[in-house]
């Protein structure tokens, strides 16, 4: 790269990288996470995959992927979020299926043929 150049002209060219790599540098926008503070106090979330829903006369329940369920006491106009906890960081309950007791109590089946029951 450098091979027929003079120290002049090597001088130059170094200099002249250096200068478009703090020039690169300089122009990185701020980084904004507002979107991502303001997404994690939603209920839903992009990724939630849902499997089914239940109905008594307390509440509505929806069920998926990762142990999340949604919880509407207001025939869904505002839903809370709640996941089971998993064995590990990464590793939650696959909620595939939810139906009521007479009693009005919530029972879920997760994929590895668990049963989980409200309170």
């Amino acid at each position: 790269m450098f091979a027929g150049l003079t120290f002049r002209n090597r001088k130059i060219h170094v200099l002249s990288l250096i200068g478009l790599m703090l020039l690169v540098t300089g122009c990185e926008a701020k980084l904004d996470l507002s979107a991502v503070t303001e997404s994690k106090t939603k209920p839903t979330a992009r990724y939630d995959q849902y499997q089914a829903a239940a109905e008594s006369d307390r509440a509505m329940v929806i069920v998926g992927n990762r142990g999340v369920m949604l919880i509407s006491h207001d025939f869904g106009e505002s839903w809370n979020r709640q996941t089971l906890p998993g064995n590990t960081a990464v590793s939650y309950p696959t909620l595939v299926d939810i139906d009521v007791c007479p009693d009005g109590r919530f029972v879920a089946l997760d994929a590895d043929r668990k049963v989980w029951a409200s309170d």
